[in-house]
Formats: C-alpha cells, sequence, structure tokens
C-alpha cells in the first residue's frame, strides 16, 4: 500500500520511515527505536523532581510483577514510543472539554494503544530463538502477541504498575508536611531505580536486552510454540 505524504496520521520515525498510526504495522517499526523513544521520554510530563523514563519504568514494573509476566510488563508502555505518555490527568481534562464526546475520544485513544500493543507485541516476538521468516505474521505469530498484550491487564501486573507509580511518587515527588518513604520502601526504591545518572543509550539497551531476555525465556519454556513452526 502506497502512503500519502501529506497524510496526516503519517509519523516520520528515526529512520526516515513512516508509520501509518491509522493502520500500524510492525514491520515497519524498529525495536531499537522503540527502546530509544523509551529511554528519553520522561514520565509525568517531566515534572517530576527525578527524572524517570518510560523505558525504566517498565523495567521497573518487570522487575515487582510475577515472572512469567515480565515481558507483557516491559511492553505494557511501549505504545508510547509513537503515541506519547499522555497522562491521566491530561486525558481526563480533555475527554471533560469534549463533553459529550469525551468518552468517544476517550475509547479512540485506548483503542490505538491496543492496536500498537499487539503490533510492538508481533515485533518482539521476532526475538525469539529459531524464529523463521515463514512464521512471520502468521496466525500462530499473532495469536502469540494477543496472549502477551492480554497479560498486560492481568491483575498481578495492573498491581505492579501501580506499585511502581506509588513509589516514583513518594521517592522523587516532594510533599510539605508528608513523610518520607519508609526505610524498607527507600531500599526498594535504590534496587529498582538504578539508572539515575545513565545515558539514554545505556537505559535504552537495557530494557531492548530484558525484552529479548524475557522472549527467549519464554519459548525456551515453550508457553508458546511459535519458533521453528508455521501455521
Amino acid at each position: 500500500m502506497t502512503l500519502r505524504q501529506d497524510d496526516p496520521s503519517l509519523m516520520l520515525l528515526r529512520d526516515g520511515r513512516q508509520l501509518d498510526l491509522a493502520r500500524p504495522d510492525w514491520r515497519v517499526m524498529d525495536l531499537g527505536d522503540i527502546a530509544h523513544s523509551l529511554a528519553r521520554q520522561v514520565r509525568y510530563c517531566a515534572n517530576c523532581p527525578r527524572p524517570v523514563s518510560i523505558a525504566e519504568h517498565s523495567i521497573a514494573v518487570a522487575a515487582l510483577a510475577p515472572e512469567r509476566l515480565a515481558l507483557a510488563a516491559l511492553l505494557h508502555d511501549a505504545h508510547e514510543a509513537f503515541l506519547g505518555d499522555v497522562t491521566r490527568p491530561v486525558e481526563a481534562a480533555l475527554a471533560r472539554r469534549m463533553g459529550e464526546h469525551g468518552d468517544a475520544f476517550v475509547a479512540a485513544l485506548w483503542a490505538m494503544r491496543q492496536v500498537l500493543d499487539v503490533e510492538i507485541a508481533m515485533l518482539a516476538l521476532t526475538l525469539a530463538p529459531g524464529f523463521a521468516g515463514v512464521n512471520s505474521g502468521t496466525l500462530l505469530h499473532a495469536r502469540a502477541a494477543a496472549a502477551v498484550c492480554s497479560e498486560m491487564w492481568s491483575a498481578p501486573l495492573v498491581m505492579a504498575d501501580a506499585g511502581a507509580g506509588l513509589m516514583e511518587r513518594q521517592a522523587f515527588f516532594p510533599a510539605p508536611g508528608r513523610a518520607g518513604p519508609a526505610p524498607a520502601v527507600i531500599t526498594r526504591i535504590d534496587a529498582l531505580y538504578v539508572f539515575g545518572d545513565a545515558s539514554v543509550t545505556e537505559i535504552a539497551s537495557a530494557w531492548l536486552d530484558a525484552v529479548e531476555h524475557h522472549v527467549a525465556q519464554r519459548f525456551a519454556q515453550r508457553r508458546e510454540p511459535l519458533a521453528g513452526a508455521a501455521s
């Protein structure tokens, strides 16, 4: 399909390619570019006194979640490489200003996130050991990606995401009159958030390495029969 150069839904990527956000395709994406974007973007609209990147947050969520959900945890915010981190206050304020159309706006935003989640998961799964080109884009490939995405909404992962966010707010946002986090929480934070002085490249590499590790681990345990099998 030929893309119109003036199509407003086209996003220019780092290598000059264009991604159609209305019809995203994992074949146009690059996992290294996604890692770089997540490592550069700071959560909380950069209002956090100690910057926390989306990549760093995702690594922390993966550490808090059960190991079987680590890959989903690493990818749960990866769509923000293309949509940005639309914070909850921004989302709620925009929906309110749109009045009767607010619910439709929120639904459309979440639908875009979910479509991108599947495409990014399909891209990540090509890292599986023995993944053959014959599997590319097959029903088996899509089902494996959908399984990862379904795990993003499992209760343990949602709790891990909320727990990481709570620690970030307690540790990195000043609150006059409020006691700081307990020593045990500080110890946990120090163990999870280790990228304070790291470069964007280092954080991106850490996220990408973790994704590759957990993709390999997932299929080594034969949780999905993706590698080496066509459908």
